[in-house]
Protein backbone atom coordinates (compact mmCIF):
# COMPACT_ATOMS: atom_id res chain seq x y z
CA UNK A 1 0.00 0.00 0.00
CA UNK A 2 1.36 3.39 -1.25
CA UNK A 3 1.23 6.36 1.95
CA UNK A 4 0.81 10.15 0.57
CA UNK A 5 1.99 12.21 2.47
CA UNK A 6 0.01 15.90 3.37
CA UNK A 7 3.11 17.19 2.00
CA UNK A 8 3.19 15.91 -1.48
CA UNK A 9 -0.89 16.65 -2.16
CA UNK A 10 -0.38 20.02 -1.14
CA UNK A 11 2.67 20.35 -3.60
CA UNK A 12 1.25 18.54 -6.70
CA UNK A 13 -2.13 21.05 -5.99
CA UNK A 14 -0.13 24.18 -5.83
CA UNK A 15 1.26 22.96 -9.01
CA UNK A 16 -2.15 22.96 -10.38
CA UNK A 17 -3.27 25.96 -9.41
CA UNK A 18 -2.00 28.02 -12.21
CA UNK A 19 -3.90 26.20 -14.77
CA UNK A 20 -7.03 26.50 -13.47
CA UNK A 21 -6.94 30.50 -14.07
CA UNK A 22 -6.08 29.38 -17.82
CA UNK A 23 -8.31 30.44 -20.76
CA UNK A 24 -8.08 28.39 -24.08
CA UNK A 25 -6.67 30.19 -26.86
CA UNK A 26 -9.58 32.48 -28.96
CA UNK A 27 -11.33 31.97 -25.76
CA UNK A 28 -13.93 34.99 -25.40
CA UNK A 29 -14.13 37.35 -22.41
CA UNK A 30 -17.18 37.75 -20.31
CA UNK A 31 -15.57 41.43 -19.43
CA UNK A 32 -13.76 43.23 -21.67
CA UNK A 33 -11.65 46.41 -21.53
CA UNK A 34 -11.05 48.93 -24.12
CA UNK A 35 -8.69 52.21 -23.88
CA UNK A 36 -7.74 55.01 -26.56
CA UNK A 37 -3.85 53.85 -25.80
CA UNK A 38 -5.31 49.98 -26.10
CA UNK A 39 -2.94 47.64 -28.01
CA UNK A 40 -3.59 43.64 -29.11
CA UNK A 41 -6.15 41.96 -28.76
CA UNK A 42 -6.36 40.39 -25.59
CA UNK A 43 -9.14 43.11 -24.04
CA UNK A 44 -8.24 42.49 -20.47
CA UNK A 45 -7.97 45.41 -18.37
CA UNK A 46 -4.21 45.18 -17.68
CA UNK A 47 -4.20 44.53 -22.26
CA UNK A 48 -7.08 46.63 -22.95
CA UNK A 49 -8.06 47.07 -26.77
CA UNK A 50 -7.80 50.19 -28.93
CA UNK A 51 -11.13 49.70 -30.71
CA UNK A 52 -15.07 48.87 -30.08
CA UNK A 53 -14.83 46.41 -32.95
CA UNK A 54 -12.00 44.29 -31.67
CA UNK A 55 -13.38 43.91 -27.88
CA UNK A 56 -17.10 42.95 -29.09
CA UNK A 57 -15.31 40.05 -30.96
CA UNK A 58 -13.48 39.27 -27.53
CA UNK A 59 -16.66 39.19 -25.61
CA UNK A 60 -19.19 36.47 -25.62
CA UNK A 61 -22.48 37.24 -26.00
CA UNK A 62 -24.33 39.10 -23.47
CA UNK A 63 -20.91 40.04 -21.47
CA UNK A 64 -19.71 43.82 -21.07
CA UNK A 65 -17.37 45.81 -22.31
CA UNK A 66 -15.62 49.13 -20.11
CA UNK A 67 -13.90 52.29 -21.53
CA UNK A 68 -10.89 52.54 -19.11
CA UNK A 69 -10.51 56.14 -20.61
CA UNK A 70 -12.06 58.77 -22.34
CA UNK A 71 -11.04 59.61 -25.95
CA UNK A 72 -11.69 59.67 -29.07
CA UNK A 73 -12.55 55.93 -30.90
CA UNK A 74 -13.12 54.10 -34.53
CA UNK A 75 -16.95 53.89 -35.35
CA UNK A 76 -18.02 50.18 -34.91
CA UNK A 77 -20.83 47.61 -35.57
CA UNK A 78 -22.40 45.12 -32.79
CA UNK A 79 -23.72 42.16 -33.88
CA UNK A 80 -24.88 40.27 -30.54
CA UNK A 81 -26.29 40.89 -26.99
CA UNK A 82 -23.69 42.77 -25.10
CA UNK A 83 -23.21 46.18 -22.84
CA UNK A 84 -21.03 48.77 -23.31
CA UNK A 85 -20.12 51.44 -20.43
CA UNK A 86 -18.18 54.13 -20.23
CA UNK A 87 -20.70 56.84 -18.10
CA UNK A 88 -17.37 57.16 -16.46
CA UNK A 89 -15.30 58.92 -19.36
CA UNK A 90 -17.26 59.43 -21.69
CA UNK A 91 -16.22 57.78 -25.05
CA UNK A 92 -16.48 59.82 -28.43
CA UNK A 93 -17.15 57.93 -31.78
CA UNK A 94 -17.45 60.00 -34.75
CA UNK A 95 -18.45 58.84 -37.86
CA UNK A 96 -16.33 60.77 -40.07
CA UNK A 97 -13.42 59.74 -42.33
CA UNK A 98 -15.73 57.93 -45.17
CA UNK A 99 -18.17 55.71 -42.08
CA UNK A 100 -21.39 57.13 -42.45
CA UNK A 101 -22.62 55.52 -39.10
CA UNK A 102 -20.74 55.69 -35.24
CA UNK A 103 -22.39 53.05 -33.86
CA UNK A 104 -24.00 50.45 -36.17
CA UNK A 105 -26.44 47.59 -34.81
CA UNK A 106 -27.05 44.72 -36.02
CA UNK A 107 -27.86 42.22 -33.55
CA UNK A 108 -29.71 39.13 -33.26
CA UNK A 109 -33.64 39.05 -33.06
CA UNK A 110 -33.23 38.14 -29.14
CA UNK A 111 -30.23 39.95 -28.78
CA UNK A 112 -31.05 43.29 -26.08
CA UNK A 113 -27.75 45.78 -26.51
CA UNK A 114 -27.24 48.32 -23.98
CA UNK A 115 -25.21 51.95 -24.33
CA UNK A 116 -23.79 54.04 -21.82
CA UNK A 117 -21.94 57.17 -21.77
CA UNK A 118 -21.15 57.91 -25.42
CA UNK A 119 -20.89 61.07 -27.09
CA UNK A 120 -21.74 60.65 -30.79
CA UNK A 121 -19.89 63.02 -33.45
CA UNK A 122 -21.95 63.31 -36.71
CA UNK A 123 -19.34 65.24 -37.91
CA UNK A 124 -21.93 67.40 -40.07
CA UNK A 125 -22.70 64.57 -42.29
CA UNK A 126 -26.02 66.17 -43.91
CA UNK A 127 -29.28 64.62 -44.30
CA UNK A 128 -27.92 61.63 -46.40
CA UNK A 129 -25.53 60.56 -43.83
CA UNK A 130 -27.39 57.25 -41.79
CA UNK A 131 -25.89 59.08 -38.59
CA UNK A 132 -24.74 58.56 -35.21
CA UNK A 133 -26.72 55.52 -33.39
CA UNK A 134 -28.57 52.98 -36.43
CA UNK A 135 -30.92 50.08 -34.73
CA UNK A 136 -30.74 47.58 -37.47
CA UNK A 137 -31.80 44.92 -35.73
CA UNK A 138 -32.18 43.06 -32.02
CA UNK A 139 -34.70 42.53 -29.83
CA UNK A 140 -34.17 46.25 -27.81
CA UNK A 141 -31.56 49.00 -27.43
CA UNK A 142 -31.30 50.68 -23.97
CA UNK A 143 -29.18 54.16 -24.04
CA UNK A 144 -27.88 56.06 -21.22
CA UNK A 145 -26.06 59.34 -21.04
CA UNK A 146 -25.81 59.45 -24.84
CA UNK A 147 -25.05 62.86 -26.28
CA UNK A 148 -25.00 63.10 -30.22
CA UNK A 149 -23.66 66.28 -31.67
CA UNK A 150 -22.79 67.95 -34.85
CA UNK A 151 -25.35 66.82 -36.87
CA UNK A 152 -27.72 68.62 -39.44
CA UNK A 153 -30.69 66.42 -39.73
Amino acid sequence: MRKTTLASTTLFAAALVPFLYATPAGAQNLHSWVATRGSGDVCIFVQPCADFNTAISKTVPGGEIRCIDAGLYPSFTIDKAISIVCDDYQAEVTSGGGVPIAINIKAGPNDIVSLNGFDIDEGGLGATAAGGIVFQSGAALHLNKIKVRNTRH
